[in-house]
């Protein structure tokens, strides 16, 4: 009668933790590993880091769009020209249209010797001026000129518009 404990038949050797047979010793003399000893890290020299890298490519960056930059502003030229005021004052507001070659503009207001500055209702190559704000009258006259004149008196003199490459409408 064979005899099966856990598994085991009895033509096979089993292995009982409390004989007293040949044990290894967990813990020898004589290593099979090598001790570990720490590795030596060399020091990575400063152009190969990363943060020297990625500032450099950065340096190099800003370096080549401000010489771009540079060369724009100079070979750019002057002030843009306006032309082609026009004035619609239609349904009780007034819309101005104009052409300009190139840069922004500014838009004023004259009504007799004062001059109002209404850039905040310019929008491309025209602006709407509604009349409930009451910035004009029947009298107005509206001027449009390159931002690079933004020092210089506001005027409807003709030889000043001319210098200022401005163009001017009235409403009367």
């Amino acid at each position: 009668m064979s005899r099966t404990t856990l598994g085991w038949t009895e033509g096979q050797t089993r292995i009982d933790a409390t004989s007293g047979g040949d044990k290894r010793a967990l813990v020898t003399s004589n290593s099979v590993l090598p001790e570990l000893s720490e590795a030596q890290e060399k020091p990575r020299p400063l152009w190969r880091h990363p943060a020297f890298i990625l500032s450099m490519a950065l340096t190099v960056v800003a370096v080549v769009v401000s010489v771009v930059l540079i060369i724009l502003s100079l070979t750019g030229g002057g002030s843009g020209t306006v032309s082609g005021l026009t004035v619609d004052s239609g349904e009780g507001n007034a819309h101005l249209t104009w052409s300009v070659d190139r840069g922004d503009v500014d838009l004023y207001v004259v009504t007799g010797d004062e001059a109002m500055d209404l850039s905040q209702l310019v929008r491309g190559s025209e602006a709407w001026v509604p009349s409930a704000l009451a910035l004009y009258d029947k009298t107005s006259c509206f001027v449009v000129r390159s931002t690079e004149h933004r020092s210089q008196p506001v005027t409807l003199d003709a030889d000043s518009l001319a210098a200022q490459q401005a163009s001017s409408a009235c409403l009367s």
